[in-house]
């Protein structure tokens, strides 16, 4: 309608559980078209009665499905459990703290007691294990509202800054993909200790303050703390443990740990059935003697986001690992106190990168993490699964350019001093040896051809050759 008015009149119908009900009938703002003037947007007017909203139910299949992917191998648990610890050190406002990893069989009278009394409520737990996992730590503690407000509900963002808590999952999914867990805990005078489980309906999961009273000493010294501190349980799906240098070994190069393993100031120790406790210190590298420190540099990765690239170079080829959750080469990712990957960008597997370690600090990945969680639609920086950083992400995706933007150079140093090196074959050696080769093929040839005659034939071809 070129230079009239412009009316039209739309009708929205919602249908809920069989009931149609009007929502809302709008009539558009007249507009006209004047030379130098843009049209003018049209303007609805939206009433949404409430009685027609429903809310949108879950089932119990849908957490389970989650839950299982949240915890159900040890390079899952340990880091979950050690970070958690750490956290906890960290908010006792302690100048050092101290961990504690024990890997041993259930008490058979807890074992026994858990037992009846999930099978009493009818939960759906696991009811026998052989091995579980311990963390004690002698940090800020937990008593029954801690554990009301900080694992009674999902989602809940840390309390504090710089922590690893707020990628991904969190410590009930360690449990439930193990089929249940507890926590025990003294803090502010009070004993706490809690079971979790999943629940028999379709909540995502149950808990219950099976101790709940005040602090005691016996209730200090069963923890083996002095005045607060917490110990997390986690069953193990296992039927037998691996030998204890596996499960060392595991420890010693988680990645998500090697913050926790170089602060001087926190101890974690490993028990495994039969050793004493060991210290776990972070894997150490030898650095080159002559050219240790390859690169120490602030780089821009987009507006408003930095991050510092140092590269190292080690005396020797660091050995490859078949899992990326423990391997000791390349450049750890860290934001805060979380480690999340380590990467050499485009040039894993090149040669000029076997002796290449170091470490990307970009502190953007915790700001950008707490908006997307806060966002409608969150397209979050970390996998929810905290197996590195999420690739489809743009800023990761420029992230991982500038690292290969600071690699490209060095890498390409590397190769051209290994090339330097290499011993070539002169040329009548390599004329000899494609004369020997030949030589080789045709009396295989003629063995072939003519079985019985071929060590005749291959003597007089070595004979004219």
């Amino acid at each position: 309608m070129a230079g009239g008015a412009a009316r039209s009149t739309s009708s929205f119908l919602l249908k809920r559980s069989g009931r149609v009900g009007r929502v809302f009938e709008s009539q558009a703002v007249r507009s006209e078209r004047a030379p130098g003037h843009r049209v003018r947007s049209l303007a609805l007017t939206a009433l949404l009665d409430p009685s027609v909203i429903h809310r949108g139910r879950v089932h119990a299949r849908h957490f389970r499905e989650n839950f299982a992917q949240g915890g159900i191998d040890l390079v899952q648990i340990v880091p979950e459990l050690v970070t958690n610890a750490d956290a906890a050190i960290a908010a006792a406002g302690r100048r050092a703290g101290r961990i504690l990893l024990a890997f041993e069989a259930p008490d058979p009278h807890f074992l026994a007691r858990w037992h009846e009394e999930l099978r009493r409520v009818r939960a759906p737990a696991i009811a026998d294990w052989r091995y579980e996992l311990r963390c004690t730590d002698d940090g800020v503690g937990v008593n029954a509202s801690t554990v009301d407000a900080r694992l009674g509900a999902l989602g809940v963002a840390p309390d504090h800054a710089d922590q690893r808590g707020l990628f991904g999952r969190g410590l009930r999914d360690i449990w439930l993909a193990q089929g249940g867990g507890r926590i025990e805990g003294v803090r502010d005078g009070r004993a706490v200790e809690s079971w979790f489980f999943p629940a028999a309906g379709d909540a995502p999961y149950a808990f219950a303050h099976v101790v709940d009273e005040p602090a005691s000493a016996a209730h200090a010294r069963a923890l083996g703390v002095d005045e607060s501190g917490t110990r997390v349980t986690v069953p193990l799906a296992l039927r037998t443990l691996p030998i204890n240098a596996r499960p060392r070994r595991l420890v010693a190069q988680l990645i998500q740990i090697r913050p926790v393993l170089a602060d001087p100031q926190r101890e974690l120790w490993l028990e495994l059935p039969g050793d004493a406790p060991t210290l776990i210190t972070e894997p150490s590298i030898e650095p080159d003697a002559e050219r240790a420190l390859l690169l120490d540099e602030e780089v821009a990765v987009q507006p408003g986001v930095t991050a510092r690239i140092v590269v190292r170079r080690a005396a020797d080829p660091i050995p490859l690992s078949p899992s990326r959750a423990t391997r000791l080469g390349g450049l750890l990712i860290l934001s805060g106190r979380a480690a999340h990957e380590t990467t050499l960008g485009s040039y894993e597997g090149a040669p000029g990168a076997r002796h290449l370690y170091g470490e990307v600090r970009c502190e953007a990945i915790e700001v950008l993490q707490r908006r997307a969680l806060n966002s409608p639609r969150p397209q979050v920086v970390v996998r929810v699964d905290r197996s590195g950083l999420n690739e489809h992400h743009p800023m990761v995706q420029r992230l991982r350019a500038a690292v290969d933007r600071a690699l490209a150079p060095i890498v390409a140093d590397e190769e051209r001093r290994a090339s330097a090196h290499v011993v070539r074959t002169g040329r009548a050696l390599r004329v000899r040896d494609e004369v020997g080769v030949r030589a080789l093929n045709d009396a295989l040839r003629s063995a072939f051809d003519a079985p019985g005659s071929a060590r005749v034939q291959y003597q007089e071809t070595r004979a004219r050759g």
